[in-house]
């Protein structure tokens, strides 16, 4: 069982007032983590205070960029369900999909999303660098969330095609971020991105810093991208 003070007290901190049903759904997701954990590797992180502060409050700040809600938002390389999981809750308006390679991972997520009442999120499953190249994902999504998938120079010729011109990127990150992102610039605007804000702070209820890397779209990706990930990680940000 989580701690719903400490949730409520970070939730607060982000501005954030998540009511009784958003708070057992919470509840709900650690006990569903914890159980599945059991069986198949989905996190590192088993103490339900981290959980709270380190997938949950740690998922919310990627709401400094801005919410996502009435929007359609990728998470891509969802994992374990985060942050995606933790914005559908708070974000009953917004339409999530959950990407990963992991069709286990993703089994799990649509039982979990099922469980807790969460009509708002679908899973695709499927690799980046294959689904950004099919016109059905193609800059079709508002905003795109990335939670330490990949170095940015490769995570954003993953990313950049999914998010149509106009929307955001959100590449969760370190706060130690500054050299990744500067060897990353020149693609990103290869890309059709454009940087926008790089915030850092601390999550709520602890010391752990971190960052967003918030790039807008301000054009169209070209085609030749994403290139197959073999060539992404030989020459990456070419």
């Amino acid at each position: 069982m989580i701690d719903t003070a400490l949730l409520t007290a970070g939730a607060a901190a982000l501005g954030l007032a998540p009511g009784e049903k958003e708070t057992e759904q919470f509840a709900a997701l650690a006990d569903r983590l914890t159980e599945a954990n059991k069986q198949f590797n989905l996190t590192a992180i088993t103490d339900p205070d981290r959980i709270v502060t380190e997938h949950f409050l740690d998922s919310l700040t990627a709401l400094k960029a801005g919410s996502p809600r009435g929007k359609d938002a990728l998470d891509l390389g969802t994992g374990a369900g985060f942050p995606g999981l933790p914005l559908a809750i708070c974000c009953p308006e917004a339409r999530l999909t959950l990407m990963d390679a992991t069709a286990k991972k993703l089994r799990y997520i649509d039982d979990t999303a099922a469980a807790l009442g969460l009509g708002n999120v679908t899973t695709l499953c499927g690799r980046a660098e294959e689904l950004g190249r099919q016109k059905e994902y193609r800059e079709r999504f508002d905003v795109v969330y990335a939670r330490a998938v990949a170095d940015m120079t490769v995570l954003c010729e993953l990313a950049l095609p999914f998010v149509k011109p106009g929307g955001l990127f959100v590449a969760q990150k370190s706060a130690d971020c500054k050299s990744e992102l500067s060897g990353a610039r020149e693609h990103i605007g290869r890309l059709g991105g454009t940087v926008e804000s790089v915030p850092v702070f601390n999550i709520p209820m602890t010391a752990i810093s971190r960052s967003l890397i918030v790039i807008r779209k301000t054009g169209p990706t070209p085609g030749a991208y994403p290139r197959d990930y073999a060539r992404i990680k030989k020459h990456p940000g070419r």
